[in-house]
């Protein structure tokens, strides 16, 4: 009986507090504008002695259960007692001026600079050597935007200066890379292409200050230089000078990177130009600026031009390097040229083949333009010594007339026929016993659909019956099976 009452006394005792529980909230967030939200956790105070369960130690006397009835407190307020300050005194609980972490989450603060970017600070590394108070509020107000300073007042003292002045700690001005991050940099120069700067090269032989802010000031777009200043000692002329480091004139290859350039020519197709071969043998200077302007459509020249000895002609006048008019094919590359010949179909003419044995010169320009569509020709015209016929001549080789096939492919022809089957006729078989003008053009015209002739006609000599007369070959009256798949 005892023991029912007590567990009954047990239960009444232990309702209350999950009763409450039900419906305390325990993580409350206090915005704070200088250094952000606190977290206030009610169950952790109900752990402590001092408050326990005992909700009336706080309520209403040091915080209003209602929000809006509680005034804002200053960290000074509770440092002389009041809100958080009654308990946290240093006695009953750690002091509010004891560590600040406790309650105020510290991060990494990243500070926007202009002309070097991105500057970080790390509470964590200074916290592991400073107490907060020593830096907040009177060299750094706890409030975004609140700090601004130069490197001159820092110099003086002033915000890092304060301990970064070379004796508490490394000096504002000694190590630059320390705070500000370096990074490699590209100008855009429109005349060569993009040219990279490396700081982690330059900062291994030399300290920020050589540089910055003299000779360059540390902000993108404000350091624009020619090379003809440059060679005056401005910018980077200042140290490459040919003494201290290389010269701005003597190697452009390190700074500027080259390529291969295509000059698209409406005539013979793209020219390719390798600065690596060149390069190899001649210095920058003895081609630019004087034969060339190092830009892009500046240097548009002919080939009469260049035979004058300018562009590439002045070099390539057969005494320090080939010609330009020796070997096209060194510049120019040849391709296989295909003639669309409605008549016969396509002809193949082969650059390979033909400059195996003459020069460009002995055809181009006098007898072929160099350009596509610009020689068109016919077989009559060649007969008479124009375009290809002015070689193909019977003597300097082989005539435009003796062998057809030499250049106009031959196939076997299909001739649809409804009634007795499709009718082929086999150009292999006939070459090998007759020459093409036997039976072009008087009884063929070589083109499709032009020939269509009757069995009658063929028994009276036209066409086929020509030579199908049973004395020069079988008759087109007697074995039809021949050419007719029945």
């Amino acid at each position: 009986m005892t023991s029912r009452w007590l567990l009954i006394l047990f239960l009444l005792l232990i309702t209350p507090a999950f009763v409450y529980a039900r419906w305390i909230e325990d993580k409350v967030m206090m915005p704070v504008e200088a250094t952000g939200p606190v977290e206030f956790s009610h169950n952790l105070h109900f752990e402590t002695k001092d408050v326990g369960r005992n909700c009336p130690s706080c309520h209403n006397d040091v915080f209003n259960i209602v929000v809006s009835k509680n005034p804002v407190f200053t960290m000074s307020d509770m440092a002389d007692g009041k809100s958080c300050g009654v308990c946290h005194n240093g006695t009953r609980a750690f002091a509010v001026d004891g560590d600040c972490t406790t309650c105020h989450k510290t991060r990494d603060i990243a500070m926007q600079v202009a002309a070097t970017g991105i500057v970080m600070f790390s509470h964590e590394v200074h916290l592991g050597m400073f107490g907060c108070t020593e830096c907040h509020p009177d060299l750094f107000k706890p409030q975004q935007g609140a700090n601004t300073t130069t490197m001159k007042a820092m110099e003086g003292g002033a915000s890092c200066g304060a301990c970064h002045d070379g004796s508490t700690a490394f000096g504002v001005k000694s190590d630059c890379t320390t705070c500000h991050p370096t990074r490699d940099i590209t100008f855009n120069v429109a005349a060569t292409g993009p040219v990279g700067f490396s700081h982690d090269i330059h900062t291994g032989m030399y300290g920020c200050g050589a540089c910055h802010p003299k000779v360059f000031i540390p902000q993108a777009g404000q350091n624009t230089k020619t090379m003809k200043q440059m060679n005056k000692g401005a910018s980077c002329g200042a140290c490459h000078d040919g003494s201290t480091a290389f010269g701005v004139k003597s190697d452009c290859t390190t700074c500027h990177p080259t390529r291969n350039i295509t000059f698209n020519v409406a005539a013979t197709g793209p020219v390719g130009f390798s600065h690596d071969v060149h390069t190899g043998m001649y210095g920058c200077g003895e081609c630019h600026p004087g034969l060339f302007v190092p830009k892009a459509g500046m240097n548009t020249k002919t080939m009469a031009q260049m035979n004058d000895g300018e562009s590439c002609g002045a070099c390539h006048d057969g005494s320090t390097a080939f010609g330009v008019e020796s070997d096209c094919t060194s510049c120019h590359p040849t391709k296989e040229i295909v003639f669309p010949v409605k008549a016969t179909g396509p002809v193949t003419f082969s650059h390979d083949v033909h400059t195996g044995m003459y020069g460009c010169g002995d055809c181009h320009t006098g007898l072929f333009l160099p350009q596509e569509g610009k020689n068109p020709a016919s077989m009559s015209d060649m007969e008479g010594g124009a375009s290809c016929g002015a070689c193909h001549d019977g003597d300097t080789a082989f005539a435009v007339k003796t062998d057809c096939t030499s250049c106009h492919p031959t196939r076997d022809v299909t001739f649809p026929e409804d009634s007795t089957g499709n009718v082929t006729f086999s150009h292999d078989v006939h070459t090998g016993m007759y020459s093409c003008s036997e039976c072009h053009p008087d009884l063929f015209v070589p083109q499709a659909g032009e020939n269509i002739v009757g069995m009658d006609a063929m028994g009276n000599g036209k066409s086929c019956g020509a030579c199908h007369d049973g004395n020069t070959a079988f008759s087109v009256a007697e074995a039809c099976d021949s050419c007719h798949q029945m």
